[in-house]
């Protein structure tokens, strides 16, 4: 989680939050480990859930 914390300090310029794959990735094996067992029956707006979850890691408060 470093990374995204690096991230953050660098998105303070006024521009949308960046979600790399890398971090992408990270955050998707994050949720399975909750969802482990649930897996076949994500919904489709889980995208966007980690897109904003990822947006919230990596953001500075600013963004909201």
């Amino acid at each position: 989680m470093q990374g995204c914390a690096v991230g953050g300090t660098e998105a303070t310029t006024n521009r949308s939050c960046e979600l790399t794959r890398e971090k992408e990735m990270l955050i998707i094996s994050i949720l399975n480990c909750n969802i482990e067992q649930e897996r076949t029956n994500i919904p489709a707006r889980l995208d966007n859930l980690t897109s904003s979850l990822a947006c919230a890691i990596c953001s500075p408060i600013e963004h909201y």
